[in-house]
């Protein structure tokens, strides 16, 4: 789900602060119409899960703070009469200044009054927001409701104030949000480097059946120079959810998504570095109006791919194994399809390898990312790629790695991304093809150096 432009930006009044009657009986007033709309959905959602707690957390509490309600809760009465994704919109707004108890009240409102909506999608619902609720929905007056910025999250270890170990094989925290696609929303999983309070974001994506880890010491040498860098798992891929409907893998959900983990790191500008899929989308961000990509690096892709090297890289995926014996057979396979990524050591191999497969039923390992991704490889799927209108519509500057042998980004493609558009600065990386793994300190230096220290 994306934010809407026009959603009013509110800072939660801090805790003491006066509110004037006025305001007050104003915004109690719209949101008792969203607790009274609310109350029929609860009700259903309570005799499917008999659980009296959410009724208590969705329609009580009337010391929440309202002031920072209002604004949202009118668009999202405005919401319910256009369509589901307008009214998450402005729930995911409302999600950010007042936690997940009034989402809960909007969405279950928005619900009810759709009257082909049933009683399944509140429970749903109910296990979408039941990871923040502590304990599973308790009443109003057993927890503090902050926003997602101090919510536990995955990684940190216990006992350390809240610092979380960090080193190459210990990301520094853990966190997830969500997406939507065709009516169910999915996780989108990321691991997070340096200072959780930096307003200087790099986003590092992957390539096609890679995942966040893949950034590790390339997020490691960022969180250093004062960056808050996130490493998403794209979905299907990784930590994150997988889609109902394989047809959805694609462009245009993979930028909604990233647009979504944007919003949900409440930030207005990010630098962004992707790896081959990683930067399409990418590029598809920066071309977009209003974007929030201040600096991009693209990694040996363009805006236009020939028909050949994609059919390779479609026939690898589709000729996957389901499962592996063990992390050497894994590890064997890994090092024969991705060897132009060039020169690795086996410490690297070993760690790229380590985070592309999880344990099966059958006690082998099967590979990390969903096979539905394969659907848009299969025959008479692929044909060559031009997107330059999209190249030409970026106006922010742009780092591009080629690696020196590269089938998919070919030298002249590169060439002309110096010349049009947000004209590239080129670097070539040697022993390299699709794509440099940014694990050698050589190639992640080229990158740190671009960017430079956090400002």
């Amino acid at each position: 789900m994306t934010v809407t432009r026009d959603a009013p930006e509110r800072t939660p009044p801090a805790p003491g602060d006066p509110t004037g009657p006025n305001t007050l009986k104003t915004t109690r007033s719209v949101y008792r119409r969203i607790a009274e709309a609310a109350e029929g959905a609860v009700q259903a959602f309570e005799s499917s899960v008999g659980d009296s707690g959410i009724a208590r957390a969705v329609v009580g509490d009337a010391g929440r703070r309202w002031s920072g309600l209002r604004g949202i809760a009118h668009q999202v009465l405005v919401a319910t009469d256009t369509n589901l994704k307008a009214g998450f919109d402005c729930a995911e707004r409302l999600l950010q200044a007042s936690g997940p108890r009034e989402v809960l009240a909007i969405q279950a409102a928005y619900l009810r009054d759709q009257s082909q909506r049933s009683a399944r999608q509140m429970i749903d619902l109910h296990r979408i927001m039941g990871d923040v609720v502590p304990g599973g929905g308790t009443s109003p007056s057993s927890a503090s409701w902050a926003g997602p910025a101090s919510w536990p999250r995955e990684g940190q270890v216990a006992g350390s104030g809240g610092q979380a170990a960090t080193g190459t094989d210990q990301p520094f925290r853990r966190g997830r949000t969500r997406g939507l696609s065709q009516g169910r929303f999915h996780e989108i999983a990321y691991v997070e480097w340096g200072q959780a309070d930096s307003p200087h974001v790099v986003i590092c994506v992957h390539g096609l059946t890679r995942q966040g880890r893949d950034f590790d010491a390339l997020a490691g040498a960022l969180a250093e120079q004062g960056y808050r860098v996130v490493c998403p798992d794209v979905v299907g891929r990784g930590r994150s959810g997988w889609l109902k409907d394989p047809e959805a893998y694609g462009l245009p959900q993979y930028a909604s998504d990233m647009a979504v983990l944007i919003a949900h790191l409440g930030v207005e500008r990010v630098d962004w570095v992707g790896t081959s899929m990683g930067g399409m989308i990418g590029m598809a961000l920066a071309a977009a109006e209003g974007t929030p990509i201040r600096r991009l690096v693209v990694n040996d892709i363009g805006p236009f791919l020939p028909h050949a090297p994609v059919r390779v890289i479609g026939n690898n995926l589709l000729a996957a194994p389901a499962r592996y014996a063990d992390l050497a057979e894994a590890e064997a396979r890994l090092r024969r399809i991705h060897a132009p990524f060039g020169p690795l050591t086996d410490a690297q191999w070993r760690h790229l390898t380590a985070h592309s497969v999880v344990p099966d039923e059958a006690g082998g390992l099967r590979p990390h990312y969903d096979p539905g991704i394969a659907n848009a490889f299969r025959p008479g799927r692929v044909y060559d790629v031009s997107l330059w209108e999209m190249w030409d519509a970026i106006a922010g500057p742009v780092l591009l790695l080629r690696g020196a042998t590269s089938d998919l980004l070919l030298a002249e493609t590169a060439e002309e991304m110096t010349r049009r558009g947000p004209r590239a600065r080129l670097v070539t990386i040697p022993g390299c093809g699709h794509a440099p793994a940014l694990l050698d300190a050589n190639q992640i230096r080229i990158v740190t150096d671009w960017l430079g220290p956090a400002r």
